[in-house]
């Protein structure tokens, strides 16, 4: 595929996975009621996901580093794991768009147009050690 006419999916589809974790339905009984299939849905959702991180690391977002294997068997029970979140100084716009909603294990992140991006580097770092 063409690379214009994956972005051109790409965008079709984050519009779709946003209605589908809006609407209040899980994913299975918003596919089934709007005849998509479950296996579309996943495969495109991992498309806009990978495809937000790599914008993400574009714009200077440092991954944090994964622990050596060694250690991260050594790990017995899960660590609590706090971060500052500092609301943005000002809001520029208030917007009406319902954003994206990023799923990783047991956590679940609501992320609406205009949030901080230094705030979200901090949500996906800590997340990512807490795993």
């Amino acid at each position: 595929m063409n690379e214009e006419k994956h972005a051109m999916k790409l965008a079709h589809w984050t519009s779709i996975i946003r209605e589908a974790n809006t609407s209040g339905k899980t994913v299975e009984q918003w596919c089934r009621t709007n005849q998509i299939s479950i296996r579309s849905y996943y495969y495109w959702h991992k498309q806009v996901m990978h495809s937000t991180y790599k914008t993400l690391v574009e714009n200077g977002f440092q991954p944090p580093l994964e622990l050596p294997e060694e250690d991260s068997a050594k790990m017995m029970a899960p660590v609590p794991v706090f971060a500052e979140l500092r609301p943005p100084a000002e809001r520029k716009q208030e917007s009406t768009a319902a954003g994206i909603i990023l799923e990783s294990g047991n956590f679940k992140i609501r992320v609406e147009d205009g949030f901080s991006e230094e705030c979200l580097e901090k949500v996906i770092r800590v997340i990512s050690h807490a795993q």
